[in-house]
């Protein structure tokens, strides 16, 4: 038996972190995905340890970017995260109450906005994940539609620039959490709730229209996600328009500001935009949406966040500067979707191609071999069959012994760099005992 073990278990995909010498403009993105999700990861898991409470944004959305990222063929987080951030999201003091509502400090009275970020992270949750958390998104759908208005928008009560403020991104966190919310339950009422407030985010299409400097990015941005989770795409009118007020707001430097009272942009502000327009369907043949791309991976630092640059508000978190451009690259599918094998006796090995890389390796190994231990998933002796190979497939003559089978792995190289042989489900490297392809 043979078996190319694909992405979702774990192929090529990012290891722990670019190099610290390296020029992020020269990784793969795919491989910058990978750092941005362990950055936001690893930080808003250190945010909760010390405050010990549910932080609003800070669980929700960078739950929401794992779970995009899965969904789109990335390796899971590194063990432990996603656990002890819907744990967190969900249980500490200011996480969700018993009739579902959020608060947004300990002991604090219940809050609209609080509740849309939770759901907002429980949708993601839902979608990746499965129904395991399915109570708790229910519940805080039925929290925000006691509290949606006659109009369709659910009301801000909370002010933090710029990641709370205005009725745009809580109206569309909740289109989010009552369409996740209809699909698991069938409940016509949640999917009333989503169309009253896509109905909402249309009409403000015109005032921002004639007055695009008294809305922030992130009004314009969320409307127009909010337009593309519905179903909206880059036929639909309004979704063109928002296209349209996002592009002229756009730097000469294929960045967005956080709002117009700032002096350049940032990774909130362009993850913002590019986000909301990968939600609404469009690609990078978007000019718009490739330099937008473009800024975000030009601009990642080395440890896979972005600079609190031309920040507006308090000193944020780690958190806030860098969510929105993770969830934004997220948006995009991995390329290491799987080695495919094909043949008999002798059989090819093949890949698809990825962005940034120069050159590819490729190992088979022993499945009898594998183990899982505490800190990594242990390949065994490997043999390398193809070291730093520009080609896209390889061949391979050995044929595995009567009820044994062979697995196949294939990890990217760049400039001086290479890549892991991607993630377990669990979270864990995966890394050769022996044998490996030169580094």
């Amino acid at each position: 038996m043979r078996l190319a073990i694909g992405l979702a278990i774990a192929v090529a995909v990012a290891s722990a972190g670019a190099p610290a010498s390296a020029a992020p403009s020269t990784v793969p993105q795919v491989v910058q995905t990978r750092n941005a999700l362990d950055f936001l990861g690893s930080a808003a898991v250190s945010w909760q340890n010390q405050f010990g409470c549910s932080g609003c944004h800070k669980q929700s959305m960078t739950i929401a970017s794992i779970g995009l990222a899965r969904m789109r063929g990335h390796d899971d987080a590194k063990p432990g995260v996603l656990e002890t951030l819907i744990d967190g999201m969900l249980t500490l003091n200011s996480g969700q109450q018993a009739d579902g509502c959020f608060t947004l400090i300990n002991n604090g009275a219940e809050s609209t906005e609080a509740t849309t970020f939770g759901g907002r992270g429980l949708e993601g949750y839902s979608r990746a994940f499965g129904a395991g958390k399915d109570s708790s998104l229910l519940a805080a759908a039925n929290c925000l539609r006691s509290r949606q208005q006659a109009d369709g928008s659910l009301l801000s009560d909370h002010t933090e620039q710029p990641v709370a403020e205005g009725n745009f991104i809580t109206t569309a966190h909740g289109v989010y959490t009552w369409m996740r919310a209809f699909d698991v339950s069938g409940n016509p009422a949640y999917s009333s709730a989503s169309s009253g407030a896509v109905i909402w985010l249309r009409g403000q299409i015109a005032s921002i229209e004639g007055s695009s400097s008294s809305f922030t990015t992130q009004d314009k941005a969320t409307l127009l996600a909010g337009l593309g989770q519905s179903g909206a795409g880059p036929t639909d009118p309004d979704v063109v328009r928002m296209r349209n007020v996002l592009a002229a707001d756009q730097l000469s430097d294929g960045s967005w500001k956080i709002d117009s009272t700032t002096s350049g942009g940032n990774g909130y502000g362009t993850g913002l935009a590019v986000f909301a327009l990968r939600a609404a369907g469009y690609d990078r043949s978007d000019s718009v949406l490739d330099r937008g791309t473009h800024w975000l991976l030009d601009n990642q630092q080395s440890d896979g966040s972005w600079a609190a640059s031309f920040w507006v508000g308090a000193t944020p978190s780690k958190i806030a500067p860098s969510m929105w451009a993770t969830l934004a690259l997220a948006t995009y599918p991995s390329p290491l979707n799987g080695v495919r094998v094909d043949g008999g006796a002798s059989a090819t090995i093949s890949w698809t191609a990825v962005d940034g890389a120069s050159s590819y390796d490729v190992i088979r190994g022993d499945l009898g071999a594998l183990a899982e231990l505490s800190d990594r998933v242990d390949l065994g002796t490997v043999t390398c069959l193809a070291p730093a190979t520009a080609s896209l497939s390889t061949s391979d003559g050995a044929v595995p012994a009567p009820g044994q089978g062979f697995f196949y792995l294939m990890r990217i190289r760049w400039a001086t760099s290479h890549d892991i042989y991607g993630r377990s489900s669990g979270g864990h490297d995966r890394i050769p005992a022996s044998s490996d392809c030169a580094p």
